[in-house]
């Protein structure tokens, strides 16, 4: 005589083939509609994270010059962690902010490197501008931007992926980032379309 069904076995029955295939279609729709977003959120995070780290530097090197009333400079360096930078990069390769002691633009050894900066992610480009520029900013006690020697400080970085400078948030609000210094030193970023265009563009 066959036993009667226990409860669980009365519940434990599997899927069905229709039941299974409904479930994959839900799942490939919320991919559909959430990989691309994903992709996006990580793009901007990434940009949004270079621009702040740039700012950063250019406000540090401002503020410690002011605060230890020493120029301070803000390297573009192929060498970021190397004890003494030199200011040959093209801000790619990253950057460290040192304090010139001797005032001659060079980090000499025992100079204080108050931030070190590695290289940027492969998907992000960067254009320093003036193009002449000689890989630096530099601060003066006062808070001033100033050139050393003769030479070119750069007072504008333009940051890209593959996006360019389109509008990915209403009608001016970029994918791509705008470090600019003004004449007095003080550092911003912007991510109109606009102003970006105006600078240079992607």
């Amino acid at each position: 005589m066959q036993k009667p069904l226990t409860p669980l076995a009365r519940t434990s029955r599997g899927f069905t083939l229709m039941e299974m295939m409904l479930v994959i279609a839900i799942a490939a729709l919320i991919l559909g509609f959430g990989v691309p977003n994903l992709r996006s959120f990580i793009l901007n995070a990434r940009m949004t994270a270079s621009a702040n780290d740039i700012l950063m530097a250019v406000h540090t090197a401002r503020s410690e010059a002011i605060k230890r009333q020493r120029r301070t400079v803000v390297c573009l360096t192929k060498t970021p962690e190397a004890d003494d930078p030199d200011c040959d990069g093209d801000g790619s390769e990253g950057w460290a902010v040192f304090v010139d002691e001797d005032d001659d633009g060079v980090a000499d050894s025992g100079e204080p490197i108050v931030l070190r900066h590695s290289a940027l992610h492969p998907s992000l480009s960067i254009e320093v501008l003036p193009a002449d520029h000689n890989s630096y900013i530099a601060f003066e006690p006062n808070g001033f931007a100033i050139p050393i020697s003769g030479q070119t400080p750069f007072n504008l970085a333009l940051l890209c992926d593959n996006r360019g400078n389109r509008a990915i948030a209403g009608d001016d609000y970029s994918a791509a980032r705008a470090l600019v210094v003004s004449a007095t030193g003080r550092p911003q970023v912007t991510r109109s379309v606009t102003e970006i265009e105006d600078l240079g563009g992607c």
